[in-house]
C-alpha cells in the first residue's frame, strides 16, 4: 500500500484491535489465513495504461481478546475486493472495498458466505497511485 490508503488502513486496523464495543478490550492477532482469492479482472488504468488487477479475497483472523480480567480466543472472517496496480515504487494495493465481516465460532458449522454478524462493511477506499 502507498500514500493515503496506507495511513487509512493502518488507522482502521488499529481501531479494530481496540474493541470499543467491548469497553476498550485489546485484541492481539495470533494468525491470519487466506482461505480464498479469485482474480476478477486484469486491465490497464488510464491515462498511462498502468497494469491493474482486481481480486476478491477471503481470510480468517484468529485473535485473543483481553478484557475484564480474562482473555478468550476469537475468530473473524473477512472478505474484500482489492485493486493492485503497478506504480513507480512497484506493485501496490491502490484500492480496498470491504465486502463482508463476521465472527466465526469454531464449534459451529462454517458460516454461510454472504452472511453478516450485524456489522456493515466499510465504504470502499480508493487511492491515487
Amino acid at each position: 500500500m502507498d500514500g493515503p490508503l496506507l495511513g487509512k488502513t493502518y488507522d482502521d486496523i488499529y481501531r479494530s484491535l481496540i474493541l470499543q464495543e467491548e469497553g476498550g478490550a485489546l485484541c492481539r492477532v495470533k494468525s491470519v489465513a487466506l482461505t480464498d482469492a479469485k482474480v476478477e479482472s486484469v486491465t490497464h488504468r488510464a491515462p498511462n495504461h498502468v497494469p491493474e488487477i482486481v481480486l476478491d479475497a477471503r481470510w480468517t483472523v484468529e485473535g485473543v481478546v483481553y478484557h475484564w480480567g480474562h482473555s478468550h480466543v476469537r475468530w473473524n472472517e473477512y472478505r474484500a475486493r482489492y485493486t493492485v496496480a503497478a506504480v513507480a515504487s512497484g506493485w501496490r494495493i491502490v484500492g480496498v472495498e470491504p465486502l463482508e465481516q463476521h465472527r466465526v465460532d469454531p464449534d459451529q458449522p462454517e458460516a454461510t458466505p454472504g452472511t453478516d454478524s450485524g456489522t456493515s462493511p466499510k465504504t470502499a477506499v480508493e487511492a491515487t497511485p
